[in-house]
């Protein structure tokens, strides 16, 4: 059955639909992480673990192998713009002009994305 639905290459999509993207990793990245933490904090470490945990727990460590495959030009920018929350949005002007740091999250993003497979 086609829906009409046709499949666009990654590197094809624009820096917003790739921005989409990441922000929607981070997001279920961040909660599967807090979600991780507060069930060992709030449980005795000789349990077991619930499936939901083990899922959260692989799919952060998928996520921060990726991470870590990285070179360190590249990580940073994934690093400070999706996955910490602390981070002012505006950190990489110590860094570069606006329009390098776009040219290189896109750089980032992409590479990351492969690092993961999709």
């Amino acid at each position: 059955m086609d829906c009409g639905y046709v499949k666009v290459p990654v590197r094809k999509r624009s820096t917003k639909q790739l921005r989409q993207i990441m922000e929607a990793i981070s997001f279920t990245y961040m909660a599967d992480r807090n979600k991780v933490f507060v069930y060992r904090c709030t449980h005795l470490s000789h349990e077991p673990l619930p499936q939901e945990i083990l899922n959260a727990m692989e799919l952060t460590t998928i996520i921060d192998e990726a991470v870590k495959s990285m070179p360190a030009n590249l990580r940073i920018f994934i690093v400070r713009t999706f996955l910490d929350p602390n981070e002012s949005p505006d950190w990489y002007l110590e860094f570069c002009s606006r329009s390098t740091y776009y040219r290189l999250l896109r750089k980032a993003i992409l590479y990351f994305l492969n690092c993961l497979g999709i």
